[in-house]
């Protein structure tokens, strides 16, 4: 991986040069700027890290796209504004890079997490991401 491939990859994936020198390289916001001018070279553990989570993105989006067709204006994705409702900041970044892409690309509907709403709906259920994707699902009537 180049520098200039490194960082698209972190652009494409929605970090912050310092989220991806904390989250995929465990080092100092200046080290991960030295990786992007090539004046280190990207060590192996990063570049599988940023390479995972490029396939993960791809096959999400591939599967929805093999399921439900290039045009998914009949498909709701939920957008978190924050990262409090995500695993991590990591996860954060990717789900919305991900939702945005669907939106942009394939037509998808953007609905932004309202905790206060979709935890109404939760009840007598599990948090879990299949709830979370019908709970979206249901603003696709509206």
């Amino acid at each position: 991986m180049t520098p200039i491939e490194l960082k698209n990859a972190r652009i494409l994936l929605g970090l912050k040069t310092n989220e991806a020198a904390v989250h995929l390289g465990k080092m100092s916001l200046r080290g991960w700027q030295y990786l992007e001018k090539g004046e280190r070279t990207i060590n192996p553990d990063i570049i599988d890290n940023i390479n995972a989570l490029l396939n993960r993105r791809q096959e999400m989006i591939r599967d929805l796209i093999d399921t439900q067709g290039m045009n998914l204006n009949h498909v709701s994705v939920i957008y978190y504004s924050a990262p409090e409702y995500c695993e991590n900041i990591l996860e954060w970044r990717f789900t919305q890079s991900v939702a945005r892409t669907l939106h942009f690309d394939f037509g998808a509907k953007l609905i932004i997490f309202n905790p206060e709403e979709y935890f109404k709906w939760l009840v007598g259920r599990d948090d879990n991401q299949k709830n979370r994707a019908l709970w979206a699902a249901s603003f696709q009537a509206a």
